[in-house]
């Protein structure tokens, strides 16, 4: 496998979309759903404040590789989430299609080693990968197993066609109950990303509730 970071070319930076808004234009459908996304998330200030802490402790420049569908749900929270948060912390974007761009999406894979759309590749400005986020956030994956496997058992595969039809059964229903919190677990996760020593300190089940703070 060619290394991750090799994939990420300078050409295929500049070849995508940097305004989220002019990228919705361009999109044949579900525009609908990435818009009400958008829409519906403004992130805490707090919360900003710390993720425009660590751009600056990155000398003011973070830039955000997107690579992705525009067909599921994970797509339409996820990229949507990502470009309201850039805009809200003066991050930078930079949206390229999972069609043709197979191999970046399979060499950043998530804690489950499983590899998804979208994918996010956060990058200093020096081109440097500081870390990436599969799919949807660590929280979400666990949230969404800890549900599958309160709704069909303990024995049900968490992995697999049957998993993965389960899984978009279950953000169409019961998932869009914990939208919310989970957009705010993508900042929290954005953030632990670029600056590790950043904690987010959980209370509650289903859903992240918290804060962060400093290791």
């Amino acid at each position: 496998m060619v290394e991750s970071t090799k994939l990420i070319t300078q050409e295929l930076l500049a070849s995508g979309a940097t305004d989220f808004k002019q990228w919705l234009n361009s999109i044949p459908a579900h525009r609908e759903e990435f818009e009400r996304h958008y829409s519906e998330y403004e992130p805490s200030e707090e919360d900003a404040v710390k993720l425009r802490d660590v751009i600056k402790d990155h000398d003011g420049t973070i830039r955000t590789l997107i690579v992705t569908d525009t067909e599921s749900p994970d797509a339409w929270r996820g990229v949507a989430v990502m470009a309201k948060i850039a805009e809200v912390c003066n991050m930078e974007i930079s949206i390229v299609p999972s069609a043709g761009n197979e191999e970046i999406v399979e060499a950043f894979p998530n804690m489950y080693d499983e590899t998804g759309k979208p994918t996010f590749v956060f990058l200093d400005k020096d081109g440097k990968s500081l870390g990436h986020l599969s799919r949807r956030p660590n929280q979400i994956e666990l949230d969404i197993n800890r549900a599958i496997e309160q709704e069909r058992g303990i024995e049900f595969p968490l992995e697999g066609p049957e998993y993965d039809v389960a899984v978009a059964e279950y953000l169409e229903r019961d998932g869009r109950q914990h939208e919310k919190a989970w957009r705010h677990a993508q900042l929290w996760e954005t953030i632990n990303i670029i600056d590790p020593d950043i904690l987010r300190l959980r209370r509650g089940t289903l859903g992240p509730i918290g804060y962060l703070t400093k290791n």
